[in-house]
């Protein structure tokens, strides 16, 4: 994904280089977002998705807007018309650099390292020689066209750590993508109309046309797609795929199994346990690095793994057993409640799910905001006298346990032969010889 990414974004210095000896910076940019806008709307819209109706989420896409369309565009393409597109290229490569630098200074879980600071610079060599040195020949000339997409590239580093907030707010990144490039638009339509007046310029030729969508469909709408799917994934979820058939070893849900009461009169029970997400995690304030922490918005609790030193004492604390060492990347890992997918709106909302309710055959797992007296979760604790696990501990769980229920078996002394022995086969039962003693005769029962 992140190396597709890499592709359509890198096309888009070829794109604008067509289109920029035919058309005014701001037009061109306008028209990238205002085509990847409605591109990207009919696209929500075919799937189910709709668009927040809310200040703050209109707020951060016009805030995101600003940082990772109006700005870098407007400063690249107005580069691009003093210098070269490959020059352009490595002096965008640069951004990376810049994103280390400020997500080390403004996140608390981004801290900077001689490695991160390594690999950036070796990236940044890279491109240089992916391009070619000769690009380089260009560097003097057309400074401030230089610093403009230098500027661009620090936009873009802010733009990165702004983006992280769209997945706490539980945006999908495809309306994550469309609300941004629509506040771009609607930004940027004024100025384009003032400074360029488009409607005096002469009808472009097919080859123009043609690179203005390419930079709109590619460049823009399906990059801005993979770019906030990899923002969405990053931080204390880092696997895109968490429910894959190879697990790293560690146990999100365990079911423990035992028997009650005498035989004949005996019940097997299966007893799942996972983390209960405690309105009192004792996990919480033993942690030293912060890394274990509770979601305000929902109480879910969480382990951030890049902050995790693996110091196990939230285990010791969990009076539950609820928490694991992973033993590969030596951070503590727990059940997270599936948080990225019952927040994903891609997927129809009978599925917005943990994975483990989903898959019961039973339906014995239900899923739902103990808060809400109208729930279905709410509903079956008060009607089945539904419990916490350990209520002495004080931690106060979300998740509760229902009663078993009880069945009235009778069973009749010719039923304690079991007919389905698999050594009953056509009843040729295996037998000792006349002359070999039998298990009754060396074991005392």
């Amino acid at each position: 994904m992140l190396l597709t990414l890499s592709l359509l974004w890198g096309s888009s210095f070829f794109f604008v280089e067509v289109v920029i000896s035919e058309l005014p910076p701001l037009t061109v940019v306008f028209l990238r977002v205002a085509l990847a806008a409605a591109a990207l709307w009919f696209f929500a819209i075919v799937i189910g998705l709709r668009p927040p109706m809310t200040i703050g989420a209109w707020t951060a896409f016009l805030i995101m807007g600003l940082l990772n369309n109006v700005i870098p565009f407007t400063l690249i393409a107005w580069g691009q018309t003093h210098i070269a597109s490959g020059l352009a290229s490595i002096l965008t490569a640069t951004t990376p650099l810049f994103t280390v630098t400020v997500a080390g200074i403004l996140l608390a879980d981004e801290r900077n390292t001689p490695m991160k600071l390594i690999g950036v610079t070796i990236g940044f060599f890279g491109v240089i020689l992916m391009i070619g040195p000769s690009a380089l020949s260009g560097m003097g000339v057309g400074v401030l066209a230089q610093i403009a997409v230098l500027s661009a590239a620090m936009s873009y580093a802010f733009a990165g750590v702004f983006g992280r907030r769209f997945k706490a707010m539980g945006i999908n990144p495809i309306i994550t993508a469309a609300g941004q490039v629509t506040a771009s638009a609607i930004i940027l339509a004024p100025f384009a109309i003032y400074i360029d007046r488009p409607f005096s310029l002469e009808i472009p030729d097919v080859e123009t046309i043609t690179a203005i969508i390419g930079l709109a469909i590619l460049s823009t709408a399906v990059a801005y797609i993979l770019y906030f799917r990899i923002l969405a994934s990053a931080g204390f979820m880092s696997d895109y795929n968490p429910y894959d058939k190879d697990p790293t070893g560690t146990f999100f849900n365990r079911v423990q199994t035992f028997e009650i009461g005498e035989f004949p009169n005996t019940q097997t029970v299966h007893f799942p346990k996972s983390c209960l997400h405690c309105e009192e995690p004792p996990c919480v304030p033993v942690c030293p690095t912060g890394a274990s922490y509770k979601r305000e918005q929902d109480g879910i609790v969480l382990v951030d793994y890049d902050k995790c030193i693996g110091c196990k004492y939230c285990s010791w604390a969990c009076p539950y057993g609820a928490r694991e060492i992973d033993e590969n990347q030596k951070v503590m890992k727990k059940c997270t409640l599936c948080v990225d997918r019952i927040y994903d709106e891609t997927l129809p909302e009978a599925e917005r799910k943990p994975a483990c309710v989903l898959a019961c055959p039973t339906s014995a797992r239900l899923f739902g905001d103990v808060n809400d007296p109208d729930s279905i979760v709410s509903e079956q604790i008060r009607d089945n006298g539904g419990y916490q696990l350990m209520p002495e501990w004080g931690t106060k769980p979300a998740n509760h346990y229902l009663p078993r229920r009880k069945a009235n078996i009778i069973i009749h002394r010719d039923e304690l032969t079991r007919v389905d022995n698999p050594l009953n086969k056509e009843r040729q039962i295996p037998m000792p010889g006349e002359d070999e003693q039998t298990l009754d005769d060396i074991m005392s029962w």
